[in-house]
């Protein structure tokens, strides 16, 4: 990471997408599911989280959900509106350091979106902002000179994903498009 490190501060821009802030998985002793990696004060076990700034956790079933938009005039939600529907995995994701970090898009999965690695693997839901409902899936940061910005969605190449049509030629192309300067 000392090399990610040391271009970010040179003042570029890493644009992360989806499994990014996955990590390494463990089994979990009694259950056929796996968790992700962390220490035992709940940061992140890799250099990789805490630079990129989130930690994925779990998601449930792959189910269309309504995306907001936090921040309409950033130049990577261009053009995206207040909200758009998407589906695809509903990404459960831990900001690593919320005070440095601007939310770009935002969820309410609803109730319905319970996974059962919450409380079973993870002892809580640290994914859930203040309000105790809405969930970050796109956000930006700043680091040393430079920026990291990431994207939870991300099944584009699926057949048995529908509606991303909105997101990939806009909050993808976006993003790029604001990283090299256009």
């Amino acid at each position: 990471m000392p090399h990610i490190q040391q271009w970010l501060d040179a003042g570029d821009h890493w644009l992360g997408l989806h499994g990014t802030s996955g990590g390494r998985a463990e089994r979990v002793e009694g259950l056929r599911q796996r968790r992700i990696v962390k220490t035992e004060h709940h940061i992140v076990k890799t250099e990789h989280h805490a630079l990129l700034g989130s930690y994925f956790l779990t998601h449930p079933p792959i189910c269309k959900f309504r995306v907001g938009v936090a921040a309409i005039d950033h130049p990577s939600t261009e053009g995206l509106g207040k909200s758009f529907i998407v589906e695809d995995e509903p990404y459960f994701i831990e900001l690593q350091d919320p005070a440095s970090t601007q939310i770009l898009l935002a969820v309410d999965y609803g109730p319905t979106a319970e996974a059962p690695a919450i409380g079973t693997i993870y002892p809580s839901d640290t994914s859930l902002q203040p309000d105790g409902r809405t969930r970050v899936i796109g956000y930006t940061r700043g680091i040393g000179g430079g920026r990291v910005t990431y994207f939870a969605l991300g099944h584009f190449h699926s057949p048995n994903i529908r509606g991303l049509r909105p997101v990939d030629p806009g909050t993808n192309a976006a993003a790029v498009s604001w990283r090299v300067g256009y």
